[in-house]
């Protein structure tokens, strides 16, 4: 439902509004809590290409998240800079997340030549330090202008720690320059400029526990689990079966092992690549639906050397590993968060990989879709559908049954 009548202060009629996106960007003319901030959250797969035992993809999943609800203006420098030739700055980066940003700022040079800046990312504080890339490159000219681009963030940009100014003159001597209200914002259109107002809400799971895969309702403190996690080291040796039909593979009944994890055919896994069907059961391959069967091992290989290249594999610190959703999710209650709104422009954004749902109060109701920022700015590396499952037989313990 798009928004619901609440009864407000002085018996004023408020409205739920929903906005989507990560940023979820939004206006509202009241300072309420949200009503909710729902955050799906995806398990994490390093590197690219297909798994496989020469490109280990390994799987990491969350300790915890943070929230930042910001006004329109996610640059937190007020006021004026001011600098001179060669002269830069570091601030810490403001960009959680890749997407489209409208930079913009005010400046002001102290002489009649022409002039340079640049504003780019860095992973440390030094002039030393790798430079990320950059964000843009702008020529200004003597007196005072407005500058004003859209910029495209890359993931990698969006993670690095600093953000730097960097300005530079042809004159000599040097000469001084002022820049003024810098400005960023979600998209690519500037806007009046608005001064930085932020809250950060960091949020860390209880009892040290890494969660994979799942949604956290930050207002309601209610988080339900639906991914688990499973190193193939950990089940035992008799589980494990030899394929007659399929060399190189094994497998591993999920259920007489009682592993918790659904009888599906979406899920990942470190070493090998995803096979939906029976038909792409081939070698390099892992196939979940009903068993783990695995075909990653040389043709002749026996369940002893399975064993040893799992235990190998765990002491390398790439342990063969996969994640797919629970047969039946969890429900976790954390401490509540209130998140307070700004009258006007709102950005709220997290530092997960999905598509967060805000609910929240105004004394008007927008339409459908109003509000909603740009998407999530990168893929989840994991599917969340469950494709239609071939026909099993009725022991499921080897595919070459099928």
């Amino acid at each position: 439902m798009l928004f619901d009548i609440l009864t407000g202060d002085a018996g004023e009629t408020l409205y739920e509004n929903t906005a989507t996106g990560n940023p979820a960007t939004f206006t509202t003319d009241k300072i309420k809590p949200l009503v909710s901030l729902v955050v799906p959250f995806t398990p994490v797969q390093a590197g690219s290409g297909d798994p496989s035992p020469s490109n280990v993809r390994a799987i990491s999943g969350w300790t915890g998240l943070t929230a930042y609800r910001t006004g329109k203006n996610v640059f937190h420098i007020n006021g004026s800079e001011m600098v001179s030739d060669g002269w830069n700055r570091y601030f810490p980066n403001p960009i959680k997340k890749a997407g489209t940003y409208r930079f913009s700022s005010t400046n002001q040079w102290g002489g009649t030549g022409q002039k340079g800046g640049v504003v780019a990312f860095k992973n440390t504080p030094a002039n030393s330090a790798s430079q990320v890339g950059e964000l843009l490159v702008s020529a200004y000219t003597f007196g005072r202008t407005t500058l004003s681009v859209t910029v495209t963030v890359t993931e990698e940009q969006a993670n690095a720690g600093y953000i730097v100014f960097y300005c530079n003159s042809e004159d000599a001597p040097a000469e001084s320059f002022t820049g003024a209200e810098f400005q960023l914002e979600v998209g690519t259109t500037q806007t009046t400029y608005e001064a930085y107002s932020g809250a950060t809400y960091p949020v860390t799971f209880p009892d040290g526990q890494t969660i994979y895969g799942g949604t956290l309702d930050l207002v309601s403190g209610v988080m339900t689990v639906t991914h688990k996690f499973i190193d193939l080291t950990s089940i035992l040796i008799d589980s494990w079966t030899k394929s007659t039909s399929y060399p190189g593979g094994f497998y591993c009944n999920i259920h007489n092992n009682h592993l918790g994890i659904k009888e599906q055919t979406d899920f990942i896994c470190s070493h090998a690549k995803t096979a939906h069907i029976l038909s792409e059961y081939d070698f390099g391959t892992c196939y979940c639906d009903g068993s783990v069967n695995i075909r990653i091992m040389e043709s002749g290989s026996e369940k002893e050397d399975w064993m040893a290249y799992l235990a190998e594999q765990s002491q390398n610190g790439t342990p063969v590993c996969i994640c797919g959703e629970l047969e039946t999710p969890q429900t976790i209650q954390l401490d509540p968060v209130t998140i307070q709104t700004l009258i006007g422009n709102n950005t709220v954004w997290t530092d997960t990989n999905g598509t967060n749902t805000v609910v929240f109060l105004d004394k008007t109701q927008h339409p459908v879709g109003f509000g909603s920022g740009f998407g999530s700015g990168f893929g989840s590396g994991f599917g969340s559908g469950n494709p239609e499952e071939p026909d099993k037989p009725d022991e499921p313990d080897d595919p070459s049954d099928e």
